[in-house]
Parts: C-alpha cells; structure tokens; sequence
C-alpha cells in the first residue's frame, strides 16, 4: 500500500498494542530484521512471519516479527507467502507466536486460509486487507508462570518485560477508505499524469478498460474464478506489474474495490461476484 519502507517495531508487540489497522501484507522469512549481523551458534533454524500493517491515521507501514516455528520443518515459496511442511510435520504449531496470531482471526470467524491450495498446505492471503484491532497477550510457561522477555534499549544497557504475542482482538472486516463528509469512497478510476514533454501539462487518464482487461486477465489465470483477497496477492500484483507497469499500483487498488466489481458484473464484464459469501468469490 506505501512506497515508503515500513517502521520495524522493537519487539514485544511494539506499535501493535491496542490499535486499529489493515493488515497490508506478510512474508515468511528465515532472517529476522530486527537482527543486527552476527552468526547464532544454536542448531535451531527459526522461521519467522513478519506481519506488515498500516495503523489508523498512520502514513506508512508498521512490522511486527512472530515465530512460526523451525525452519527445517517448512519448504517456503519464492514469494514468501506460502508453507508446505516436510514429511512427519503436521502443520503450522498453534502455540507459536504466527499460530495463535491465526487462531485470533479464526475465533472471530475470519477466513485465514487461501482454499484455492491444497489441504496442509498454508497461504494466509485472505487476512491482507482486513482492518483489525491489535492486542498483546502475555504468554506463560508450562508451569503457569508469566514468561519474561529480556531485551536491549536503545542506551544499550539489558531491560526485563513481560512477554508478548500479537493477536487480533476484533475484527471489522474488510477495509474501507472513509471520505470527506461521511459515506465511502469508491476506487479512483483516473490517474494524473504528464506528457513526456518538459513543462508537459497534467492530463487525467480514464483506467477504466485497463482495470476492465486486468480483471478478466487475473480471473482467467486463477482457472475463471478467484476470492477476493486472490486479486491482491502477490501473483496479481506480478501479473499487474508485468502487464500494466505504469498503472499497477493503481489498478491494484481498483480491483480491490467493491464499487468497482459491482460495476464490472453489471456492466457484464464478469459473471458473478459473490459479495456476501467469506471468499467474496468472483467469476469470469
């Protein structure tokens, strides 16, 4: 959603306490990137899933780090957004920090998994565009006890604090972006451009066809049909990116837009939208 890098908070939850925000993304990662270089000399493997989210009013992106559990138990795809586990894993440990992040969005009835995968293997695209409240929850050991986090501040010296997962704590569903005076505001379908001429004047560009060939293109890669949340996984965006580089950003937030795909099926550009449905399934 920003061009800009998102701010990495420092741990322990960070700016994910008791806000609102939409989750924008994650990627599944071997390197944590709050790590400032070293080599660990443990045998364990961590594999993390770094969530990205853009907090009510906020300009930019916040990330918050959680522990999905070990490398070596998970094969992950070259976007970073898929796991398949090896043989003799189960799946994705529910105690980990990234399972109990998941099992707060189920609990509110939230679709997590993509269903367009087969069954044990995991792709979360269905959270991103949801706008949520972030909770801590504090964590305690086999014995009941409330765990504790050592950590070092920005002087340097060693501190000492609970210990904290994220973990959602309502959900108000798929974002909205609310306009000036009340109501909702509906996809853009210009952008302002220049002439390639020095001094060129501003012109404004109707994106309607683009988004139009955009959708029927996604919807036929994805087989005819796809959820919702598909048209803004990283797939779409690659496809948007390859074929509508001037414009992907901004045909990326049309397709997203309720408004927009409404229109198209009434316009009989797509068969079907299937709004009220988790999925929100359209069909070519």
């Amino acid at each position: 959603m920003a061009s800009r890098p998102a701010k990495l908070s420092e741990g322990g939850g960070g700016k994910f306490n008791g806000v609102d925000g939409v989750i924008t993304g994650y990627e599944f990662t071997t390197t944590h990137p709050f790590a400032k270089g070293g080599r660990s000399t443990s045998d364990f493997s961590p594999l993390y899933g770094v969530l990205s989210a853009r907090m009510d009013s906020a300009k930019e992106d916040d990330i918050d780090v959680m522990l999905v559990g070990s490398a070596d138990d998970f094969e992950v795809s070259d976007e970073g957004k898929t796991l398949t586990p090896v043989d003799g894993v189960n799946g994705v440990w529910s105690k980990s920090q990234w399972g109990k992040f998941i099992a707060s969005l189920e609990k509110l009835g939230c679709e997590t998994e993509n269903a367009d995968y087969a069954e044990g293997v995991y792709n979360y695209e269905p959270i991103v565009g949801r706008r949520v409240r972030f909770v801590q929850e504090q964590q305690f050991d086999k014995a009941g006890k409330l765990k504790k986090r050592k950590y070092k501040g920005r002087d340097g010296k060693e501190r000492e604090c609970d210990d904290t997962t994220t973990v959602v704590a309502a959900d108000y569903g798929v974002a909205e972006q609310p306009k000036k005076g009340g109501g909702r505001a509906t996809a853009a379908t210009t952008t302002t451009t220049r002439s390639g001429k020095a001094n060129g004047a501003a012109t404004e560009v109707d994106l309607t066809d683009k988004a139009d060939e955009a959708l029927v293109g996604l919807l036929d890669k994805f087989g005819g049909s796809a959820p919702k949340a598909k048209l803004v996984s990283a797939p779409a965006q690659l496809f948007l990116k390859k074929n509508f580089a001037e414009h992907s950003d901004e045909l990326r937030k049309m397709l997203y837009d309720d408004d927009y795909i409404t229109a198209a099926v009434d316009r009989g550009i797509i068969a079907g939208y299937d709004q009220s449905s988790k999925l929100q399934t359209l069909t070519a």
